[in-house]
C-alpha cells in the first residue's frame, strides 16, 4: 500500500530550511579587529552614584608588536587610573601602556609610573580578537545616528559599521556594565613604535597600590573582576 504525501508537513519543512538559510546569510563574519591603528575615543565611566563621567584619549594599536597606549586626558574617574596616588586630584592625564607582556599606568604630569600587571595575571598582552569571539549577532542598529552591526556576549556589548569584511570594519562603541569607550575615529596608521617605548619612571619594582584595580588584578586575576574593561 502507498504511503501517503504529508504536503503539509514538506511545506512547513520547507519554510523552516528557508528561514534558518536567511538567517544564516543575515550573519556576518565575527568582529575582527585590524593589526594596528590609532583612533581619537571618548572614555565614558559610572561613578560611585551612578553619574557619567567623560573624557577624551587616544588609543594607539599595534598587534604586531604585541602592544597599545591609551592616553586620558583626565584619568581620575578612570578603573585603572584612579586609586594609584592621585584620587584626589581634580584633573590628571593617565596613560596607560600594554606592552612586552606588562601594563603600566604612568601620569605625565607628575611624572609618575607604577606596575599594574602582568600576562600571567591576564593582561599585558594584547589579543582583542580574542575578546570578540563568540559574540551573538543581534542585527543592526543605530547608535548616535550611526548605523552599524551590534553584537552581545553576557554584560557586553560590541557595536561596529557595517561590511562584508570585518577587518574592515570600525569600532563604534564598546559597551559594559560601568564603562563605554567610544572610537571617533580608526585610522589604520602604523604607530610609531616608539609610541609604546615605557618612560624611565616605568619599572616592574614600582607596583601600583594593593588597593588599586591593578593591585586587586594581580591578586586574583583579571578573569575573576568584572569592573575591568577587556579592551585594555
Amino acid at each position: 500500500m502507498p504511503i501517503p504525501f504529508n504536503f503539509s508537513h514538506i511545506k512547513i519543512v520547507m519554510i523552516i530550511s528557508v528561514i534558518l538559510i536567511n538567517l544564516v546569510a543575515a550573519s556576518p563574519s565575527q568582529p575582527k579587529w585590524p593589526q594596528y591603528f590609532i583612533s581619537s575615543i571618548t572614555d565614558t565611566i559610572l561613578d560611585e552614584n551612578q553619574n557619567q563621567k567623560f573624557t577624551n584619549g587616544t588609543y594607539y594599536f599595534n598587534f604586531l608588536a604585541r602592544s597599545s597606549r591609551i592616553d586620558l586626558e583626565d584619568g581620575q574617574y578612570d578603573p585603572l587610573c584612579k586609586l594609584n596616588g592621585f584620587e584626589d586630584l581634580i584633573y590628571n592625564p593617565c596613560r596607560i601602556y600594554a606592552t612586552g607582556g606588562n601594563t603600566f599606568i604612568f601620569y605625565p604630569v607628575d611624572s609618575y609610573c607604577c606596575w599594574c600587571c602582568n600576562a600571567s595575571q591576564g593582561c599585558g598582552n594584547i589579543y582583542p580578537n580574542a575578546l570578540l569571539r563568540e559574540l551573538e549577532f543581534l542585527g543592526e542598529n543605530e547608535i548616535d545616528g550611526k548605523s552599524g552591526y551590534f553584537w552581545k556576549r553576557d554584560d557586553y556589548a560590541y557595536f561596529e559599521t557595517i561590511g562584508d569584511n570585518p577587518e574592515n570594519r570600525d569600532t563604534i562603541i564598546i559597551i559594559e556594565e560601568s564603562k563605554n569607550i567610544t572610537f571617533e575615529s580608526m585610522n589604520r596608521t602604523l604607530p610609531d613604535q616608539k609610541t609604546f617605548d615605557l618612560p624611565w619612571e616605568c619599572k616592574v619594582s614600582h607596583s601600583c597600590p594593593e588597593e588599586s584595580l591593578c593591585g586587586r588584578i594581580r591578586k586574583k586575576g583579571i578573569d575573576n573582576l568584572k569592573d575591568i574593561s577587556p579592551i585594555y
